[in-house]
């Protein structure tokens, strides 16, 4: 027991050690910023039904919920799903967060909000629309964000503030 203990204010001295240089600084508002922005430009992949660009939002290892589907993981099953749905000619989407948030770090962010969505139904081949709430885990990389984990569930709608761009 006395040596876990010791392994453990090792661990703590060790990592504190590492920590006394001052971290650069994130701007994350200006992150915040970006990541609506990258929303934006995902709206717009959707409503040119752009199935490469819908799926060049992804990370390699993202994973994407969607209500009553298996979860998709993986680039090459979100390009299939994307490519998909992309060919659907009922296809609307329009989502905007209400809220944003980015780490300190600067690396990890994550936004939330409603969506509405008019697809064909696989089953009766018909248009049906859908609204809920989403929320999609940003990493940076290579210097832009990309999509790590999209979820998605159905839900009644919250009121839309003013400065939203929520198409209804």
């Amino acid at each position: 027991m006395a040596f876990k203990i010791k392994l453990v204010i090792g661990a703590a001295l060790a990592l504190a050690a590492c920590n006394q240089n001052e971290p650069a600084h994130v701007d994350t508002e200006a992150a915040k910023q970006q990541l609506l922005a990258r929303e934006d430009a995902w709206n717009k992949a959707y409503a040119s039904r752009d199935g490469a660009a819908l799926a060049a939002i992804y990370t390699d290892d993202a994973a994407v919920a969607n209500p009553r589907e298996r979860l998709i993981s993986g680039k090459e099953a979100i390009q299939q799903a994307t490519a998909g749905l992309a060919s659907d000619p009922n296809l609307k989407v329009s989502f905007r967060a209400n809220r944003v948030d980015v780490a300190p770090s600067g690396d990890l962010g994550y936004t939330r909000g409603q969506y509405l969505m008019t697809q064909t139904n696989s089953a009766t081949k018909l248009p049906e629309s859908s609204q809920g709430y989403y929320l999609t885990v940003w990493k940076k990389q290579g210097g832009d964000w990309k999509v790590v984990e999209d979820f998605v569930t159905p839900g009644v709608p919250l009121p839309v503030v003013s400065s939203s761009t929520l198409v209804q």
